[in-house]
This record gives structure tokens, C-alpha cells and sequence, in this order.
């Protein structure tokens, strides 16, 4: 194998605020195929922790990343063998799939990488308004120093729910344990520790058979199918995450759902996402049939219930009573349940929220203020934030709403 004799390592750091399974992919440079754990995928740590991370919509995620590229070895003069090319002469582009795959290994890739993922769980909408609004602070200002930036970190790490999970690809030494502003700080150092001594394969080099011969198939329609394959698998997966969450937490999200209709719900995602896997595999024995497959397997449109802020809702003055809050750049939906009474005459005459006389307030950060009648027969009222949502009812003399169910939902 030829080497790159240059001495110089690439260095490439992030701290990444992860929302989502395409966020992860592009934050450790996974590729569609690894996702799924094809062929030299299989083993590789990021792929198979892609696979079973609980990814939850209502959980939030940061990885810090280091990448150190040093030589890069590749093969002398890459050629088909006289078996290769008999299949190619005949015209016979399924043998020649079969035999040798869809690429060629052209080289590798040497030097190390660092990975750790924290996830936070928070126990309200609030504090986790309070989280991001940190997460951001840290994700933004990686690698500066500034007094801001470690303020933040302090502040997560001493008041969230942390777990952590470490990838490192070069050297044999300790990792601290757990410690979010030291693993951060050994991210930052992590180059220092890779030389040409310490130095592991990183990367596979892969090539298209076309450009050793033309005659050969590139099936690159194929690996965008599998992609659009993985961002669904990304998908159905983290709905499988939120309704984990929601088995445990049936009192604190909506829609309001009993454990059987979750047990459902995820018996027909859990047969989403074997449908998808069996479908990858086709696509990567057949990637002249994936076209055609991926279009049958766009997925269902599951209802999975969110996190929501609910709070009793009783003032009988008119005054307004605060709901729930919605983070920068979040839609929110807030929603009435239960029954109501204007007035205590013992006619107990009582009414839906959607017949009566509530107003929905909407206190936006910059001081503005927008007040809407409530009328779910109009639609969802959504408000996008950073704002706090209140709920305003009309007059009433009766002792107690609460009584029947009255509450305010944003979710």
C-alpha cells in the first residue's frame, strides 16, 4: 500500500446541539449505510449506537466530536481480477454485483476520534426551556473560553440529569468519568494524544467500480434510496423512544392516551422499522430493485403524545392564569379540557370549554401581547415562541372548576 508521507494531522472539533436522528448522523459523520450496519459498518461503535441510542423528542442531546486525519494509505493500482471482468464481457451486471458488491476498497484512512454524547432529561417544561437556552449557549460557544460559555456548562451540569456516552478511536488512556467540562477539555486536547505511533484506521476510501471500468454499474440512485430509507428509520425510532417515555409518564402528555393504545401504536411503528430494515437489506443485494421499494415504504403518520404543560384551571375573578411557555423558535399548541360553570345557582349547568368564554393570552419576550377567544372549532391555537401562554375565563361565582376536569394544555 502507498502512504501520504506528510507529517501533518487534520483537526476538525464541534460541539454539536443534537434535536434529532439526522442531526446525530451529520454530528459523527455517519453515513446512510452505517445506520443501518452494512458490510464494514457492522462493528463500527457510532453505527451501532446510532441503532439503539433512545433518541426521545423529549429528552435533548449534545455531542462534543474531535476527528484527527493523518495519512491516508491506499492500494498501488486497484484492478478486476480476470473473473471480474468475464462477468463485465457478458453483459452480466448481477454475477458481477454479487460477486464483488457495489464498490471497491481504494484505502484507508488513519489518525483518531473522540466522541461523547450527553443526554439530559428534564423534569418540566421549564427547566427544560432552561436547558436548551444553556445547550445553545455551549453549542455556540465551543472552543472560545469566553466567561459565558463555562458559566453554562457549570450550570448544566450541576442542575440536569446527565448520562454519557464515550467513542474514542486512538490511544489506550483513562477518559474521564461522567464529567461534562472535563470531557470537554479532553475533547480540545484530544489531537495532542494521536501521532503516527497512536494512530488507528478511521476512515474506508471506497470507489466506484466505473472508475476502473465503465462498463461496470455505479447503482448511485441506490444510496440515495437508502438514505431517504435511514432518515425514516431515524424517524420511526425516535417515536419508539417518545412512546418509552410516555408509558411512564401517562398523566403528563397529549393527546390523553390509555397503555393499550400506546401498546398498539407501537406494535405498527416496531413493524414500520422491520419493514424498513428488510428493505435496506434488499436494496443493498439489489440495488437495481431499491427505486421501486422505497417508494412503498414512506412511513404512516403516528400520533405519539408529547410532553405537555398542564395546570387546573380556577379563577373565577376573570383573571388570567399562566399555562405553559414555549422556548425560541418552538410551536406550541395549547388546549381546554374539561367542563366549566359561570355561576353557582344549583341548576349545576355546566358547559365545554369550546361553548363558553375563554380568551387565550399570548405574552410574546419583546413585551407584545396578543389575546384570542378560544374556539378549537376554528382550529389549534398554536403560539411560537420565545413566549408564555395564559388563559383568561370570563366571570364566575361557582366555588371550584376544578372539580370537573378544567385545565389548561400546551404541548
Amino acid at each position: 500500500m502507498l502512504g501520504d508521507d506528510s507529517e501533518s494531522f487534520k483537526t476538525e472539533y464541534n460541539i454539536t446541539w443534537v434535536r434529532s436522528a439526522e442531526d446525530y448522523k451529520k454530528a459523527v459523520g455517519l453515513s446512510a449505510a452505517a445506520s443501518f450496519g452494512f458490510g464494514i459498518w457492522k462493528a463500527d461503535a457510532a453505527s451501532k449506537y446510532y441503532r439503539t441510542v433512545n433518541r426521545t423528542k423529549n429528552s435533548d442531546y449534545l455531542v462534543v466530536s474531535t476527528k484527527v486525519e493523518g495519512p491516508t494509505f491506499i492500494l498501488g493500482d486497484p484492478r478486476l481480477t480476470d473473473e471480474a471482468r468475464t462477468y463485465l464481457s457478458k453483459a452480466d451486471k448481477t454475477a458481477f454485483k454479487n460477486k464483488c458488491g457495489n464498490y471497491y476498497l481504494y484505502g484507508v484512512r488513519t489518525g483518531g476520534d473522540f466522541i461523547a454524547t450527553f443526554s439530559f432529561e428534564s423534569a418540566s417544561e421549564t427547566e427544560r426551556a432552561e436547558l436548551q437556552a444553556k445547550l445553545k449557549v455551549v453549542a455556540r460557544g465551543y472552543g472560545n473560553g469566553s466567561a459565558e460559555f463555562s458559566q453554562a456548562l457549570e450550570t448544566i451540569t450541576k442542575t440536569s440529569k446527565l448520562q454519557v456516552q464515550i467513542i474514542r478511536n486512538g490511544t489506550s488512556e483513562n477518559v474521564p468519568e461522567d464529567d461534562m467540562e472535563a470531557l470537554v477539555k479532553y475533547a480540545k486536547d484530544f489531537p495532542t494524544k494521536i501521532n503516527r505511533d497512536t494512530a488507528l484506521p478511521i476512515e474506508f476510501i471506497r470507489r466506484d467500480y466505473q472508475t476502473i471500468d465503465p462498463l461496470a454499474d455505479s447503482y448511485s440512485d441506490a444510496e440515495a434510496q437508502v438514505e431517504r430509507l435511514s432518515n425514516y428509520l431515524g424517524e420511526a425510532s425516535a417515536a419508539i423512544a417518545d412512546l418509552d417515555y410516555a408509558k411512564g409518564h401517562l398523566d403528563t402528555v397529549y393527546p390523553i392516551v390509555d397503555a393499550e393504545g400506546l401498546a398498539a401504536t407501537e406494535s405498527a411503528i416496531s413493524s414500520y422499522i422491520d419493514q424498513l430494515q428488510n428493505t435496506a437489506r434488499i436494496c443493498a443485494a439489489a440495488p437495481e430493485t431499491c427505486a421501486n421499494l422505497v417508494k412503498n415504504t414512506e412511513g404512516p403518520l403516528f400520533v405519539i403524545p408529547r410532553r405537555a404543560q398542564m395546570v387546573p384551571i380556577n379563577p373565577k375573578d376573570g383573571a388570567e392564569q399562566f399555562i405553559g411557555l414555549a422556548g425560541s423558535g418552538q410551536s406550541k399548541t395549547l388546549v381546554i379540557l374539561g367542563q366549566w360553570s359561570a355561576w353557582d345557582n344549583g341548576d349545576n349547568l355546566w358547559w365545554p370549554p369550546e361553548q363558553c368564554c375563554f380568551d387565550i393570552v399570548v405574552q410574546y419576550e419583546d413585551g407584545r401581547r396578543e389575546t384570542r377567544a378560544y374556539n378549537p372549532n376554528a382550529g389549534p391555537h398554536t403560539f411560537v415562541g420565545p413566549a408564555r401562554a395564559f388563559v383568561r375565563l370570563g366571570d364566575s361565582t361557582y366555588v371550584d372548576n376544578r372539580e370537573r376536569g378544567l385545565k389548561g394544555v400546551v404541548y
